[in-house]
């Protein structure tokens, strides 16, 4: 389980890095997108859009038809007609740059989210399968699912290895560091991050 938890956060942070490249691009090729998907620009609607029409400049030139089609199909109709004329318009108006070779980036990038989520999705439910088999009393937590609880046990392992609250908190790194010298105390104090990085990640 711990094994599994630490796999699926080193791909939810390299998901990240590629979603940040792929914003990135969009901001030289088609800096209003964003504004049209409400400030979300990693939809499956908008995935569908960039694989076919990854520029403003494709986008103006598409039929008008064959872009409605994708953004119905790909939305279940929340994009309608109305709303692939108002993109198509909004890309002729675009101030964004030509450019193919960030236009097959863009592409790439797109390929790579897919497969990120599609792997992920597989992880999940081997760690959901794992949690229901240890039943473990964390799901009973409010705000605490599969995913949550099994990143917190699995690091934590067997929890009466610790004595006391104490050293499982300075285990997850969340216990103040002390300076003082002399007469002198500090009014505030950081904590010591030492310890489970992974278990001071789900924590927050």
């Amino acid at each position: 389980l711990r094994r599994l938890c630490r796999f699926r956060l080193e791909l939810v942070q390299q998901q990240t890095r590629i979603k940040t490249q792929l914003t990135g691009c969009l901001d030289i090729v088609f800096p209003e997108l964003a504004g049209f998907f409400n400030g979300n620009l990693h939809l499956k609607t908008s995935y569908a859009l960039l694989s076919k029409y990854p520029s403003a400049k494709s986008i103006s030139s598409a039929r008008i038809d064959g872009l409605t089609n994708l953004l119905y199909k790909s939305s279940r109709g929340r994009y309608d007609a109305d709303k692939a004329l108002k993109l198509k318009n909004l890309a002729k108006d675009s101030i964004g740059i030509n450019n193919p070779a960030i236009d097959l980036q863009i592409q790439c990038l797109i390929k790579q989210l897919r497969l990120y989520q599609s792997q992920i999705k597989d992880i999940d439910l081997s760690i959901m399968t794992l949690m229901k088999i240890l039943n473990s009393p964390i799901l009973t937590i409010p705000g605490i699912g599969y995913i949550l609880g099994a990143m917190i046990i699995s690091e934590i392992g067997d929890i009466k290895r610790f004595s006391n609250p104490s050293k499982l908190l300075a285990f997850a790194g969340l216990d103040p560091i002390v300076k003082q010298s002399g007469n002198f105390q500090a009014s505030s104090t950081k904590i010591s991050k030492r310890g489970s990085k992974y278990l001071r990640y789900a924590i927050y």
